[in-house]
């Protein structure tokens, strides 16, 4: 090589090494010199330094389209947001992750200033953060969320079966029933605890043995109440069975000076018949008597109370009363929350009563059951009337001690009935 070519090659690797040292704009693509460079970044010039901007938190040089801001005003990208913040779906502000609490009913976070301005609590038990719309609170003050309530409470949920709990002992009876017998009763007492919630529940449960009965939530109950759900049990067993929980308990007094029911808006009585031990007739006159017009006083006298959303009285028609013949139920509808609730399996459920823990009113309600099952089942449609009820009831008051008294008492145009009933 001569001294010529040498001189080309050195021109050509120092052009080679001039455009190396060249930088670009990353925004536009404009060379970058000292005259237009930005403090940003070398390869940022001055001209597109307004897209840009530096995070807080790791000082990478963003795009601003990627520029997000803290609580306090932080500018930081994405990624820092993504690793090291969340944001309060209360405030709508994003926070550090140490100063957030998940809201485990919510699926949702939120920073701690509104946790503290806000209903929010977190479970004693567990430890996990919830609304106030799922606190639960036990006599000591204590909050639980609503799955570590179920586990530390004394009563049930509201959808438990009592069949369904082991233990429990099935279709009662006494020597005095007959064998084949297939006439059951399920009894559900709504009462209100007038003192400590848990202890009036364990109390409940000591009584009346949870070999009997089961006690359980519900929703339309005030605070403090709950309900007491007997196993099925035959006339007879019901009336041995809770003589223990009015006469025995308290010196003579009974338990249920403890406990409110019938002073309440919201406590009342419902009574499961076994299906087994009725024809679909019996069960249509039972649903004609209780919703008939004509007998709506009575009836409403009979339960201590006027229907209600829980117990509504709705007068059937022709069509309605041939389904209930020909499928025990109504066809293509029903409504749990009737008088006479034909929506279970085994069962009807006569739901008029108003609660109470008084021991001739309570009996009152069972044998008022019992009469007008036997009643229907000698009487033809024309016949289903109070007055005959009441007829019915006075050859058999021996039977219906408590209904005869209760009605007796009262001194009415139905206990005039009864006096002159022959």
């Amino acid at each position: 090589m001569n001294y010529d070519d040498e001189e080309i090659v050195n021109e050509e690797n120092k052009e080679v090494e001039q455009k190396k040292e060249v930088t670009l704009c990353r925004h536009c693509g404009k060379v970058i010199t000292q005259d237009n460079v930005s403090e940003l970044a070398d390869d940022i010039c001055e001209d597109c330094e307004d897209n840009y901007f530096e995070c807080e938190i790791c000082g990478d040089i963003e795009e601003v389209n990627n520029e997000y801001y803290t609580h306090d005003d932080k500018h930081i990208c994405r990624k820092c947001l993504d690793n090291d913040y969340t944001y309060c779906s209360c405030c709508e502000e994003y926070y550090p992750n140490d100063e957030v609490r998940y809201i485990e009913d919510k699926e949702e976070y939120v920073c701690d200033s509104c946790y503290h301005d806000n209903n929010y609590f977190q479970c004693d038990s567990c430890g996990n953060y919830y609304s106030e719309d799922v606190l639960r609170t036990d006599d000591d003050g204590c909050c639980y969320c609503e799955d570590c309530y179920e586990e530390i409470s004394p009563i049930l949920s509201y959808p438990t079966k009592i069949e369904d709990i082991a233990g429990v002992k099935l279709f009662q009876t006494t020597d005095e029933d007959k064998k084949d017998l297939k006439l059951f009763y399920g009894i559900e007492l709504e009462v209100v605890a007038d003192y400590n919630f848990k202890q009036s529940v364990n109390h409940t449960k000591e009584l009346l043995g949870e070999e009997n009965i089961i006690c359980k939530r519900d929703g339309s109950l005030d605070s403090g109440g709950y309900e007491i759900v007997t196993a099925p049990m035959s006339y007879n067993r019901h009336h041995e069975f809770w003589r223990n929980f009015f006469e025995v308990e308290r010196n003579g007094k009974h338990y249920a000076k403890d406990l409110s029911s019938f002073n309440t808006n919201c406590c009342g009585i419902h009574i499961h018949v076994s299906r087994k031990a009725l024809q679909l007739s019996d069960i249509c006159k039972i649903v004609f008597f209780i919703n008939e017009a004509s007998n709506n006083t009575f009836v409403n006298f009979i339960a201590s109370r006027s229907e209600n959303e829980y117990a509504q009285i709705k007068r059937k028609t022709l069509s309605e009363l041939q389904s209930i013949q020909k499928f025990g139920k109504l066809d293509g509808y029903n409504d749990r929350y009737e008088a006479v609730n034909l929506n279970n399996t085994d069962t009807i459920e006569i739901r008029i009563f108003k609660g109470t823990v008084e021991q001739i009113s309570f009996f009152k309600n069972l044998e008022f059951v019992d009469c007008l099952i036997k009643f229907v089942r000698n009487k033809k449609f024309l016949q289903l009337s109070y007055d005959e009820f009441l007829k019915f009831l006075a050859k058999y008051k021996d039977r219906y001690k408590n209904l005869y008294e209760w009605i007796m008492n009262k001194d009415n145009h139905y206990s005039e009935i009864l006096k002159g009933a022959k």
